[in-house]
């Protein structure tokens, strides 16, 4: 993997810089408020002005421990939270038909996985993605997309396109707002949220989300009777 191609990951808990120049101005900023942002996401929840969750949207107060441990099985490096974890009520993101608030990801389990057309991993794992969307996705459980860059939404949907997916639209984060008020330390980060809107998960760095082990999991997670292949 070529250095320009992960701009910011952790070492040893600590935010290490790509080595391409062209990157350093606009990184180190990042890097700033990405460190700082760990700090606070380390040692409580996001934020206290969480959303509240949609009626009977709730799950208890937290998620079911035998499917998340078979998905951190299925998922070597998937980081579960003791508790779920609020997020920010005010994050909002570019949509089709304007901005989309974090808070409207509740009502069912999501996969929130942000990426980058620059980031190479991330459009390599993007097809598993959009299979596992396909595999898993309905009233229960989708994927969700949301991009870190910072051209026209329609642009990066083109790209998108591109990279053979086919059923998955994508949010834009133009601002980068989501690396500091989210502590994204690179690219691609996905965090699972339970119906409540709240983070029981995250995953940094890239996967094959459709692996039936994985599917197998979220099916448990969610009450999905249906074996990992099936429709």
């Amino acid at each position: 993997m070529r250095s320009w191609e992960y701009p910011i990951h952790l070492d040893n808990g600590e935010a290490v810089m790509s080595t391409n120049p062209s990157f350093r101005p606009w990184l180190l900023a990042l890097a700033a408020a990405a460190a700082l942002a760990l700090i606070l996401y380390h040692v409580g929840p996001f934020s206290q002005d969480a959303a509240p969750a949609r009626d009977g949207a709730g799950v208890g107060k937290t998620a079911p421990r035998a499917a998340l441990g078979a998905l951190q099985q299925a998922l070597p490096g998937l980081v579960v939270h003791a508790e779920p974890r609020s997020l920010p009520a005010d994050l909002s993101f570019t949509g089709p038909q304007g901005p989309v608030a974090m808070r409207a990801l509740a009502g069912r389990w999501t996969l929130v996985n942000f990426w980058a057309t620059w980031c190479a991993p991330c459009v390599e794992e993007l097809p598993t993605l959009d299979r596992l969307q396909a595999a898993v996705g309905g009233e229960r459980f989708t994927v969700t997309l949301i991009s870190l860059d910072s051209m026209p939404r329609e642009k990066v949907v083109a790209a998108l396109r591109g990279y053979g997916v086919s059923r998955l639209d994508t949010l834009v984060d133009e601002n980068l707002a989501a690396m500091g008020a989210l502590s994204i330390p690179g690219l691609p980060t996905t965090l699972l949220l339970d119906p409540a809107g709240r983070e029981v998960a995250r995953l940094v760095g890239p996967a094959e989300w459709n692996a039936p082990a994985v599917q197998a999991a979220l099916r448990q997670l969610i009450g999905d009777r249906r074996e990992a292949g099936q429709g």
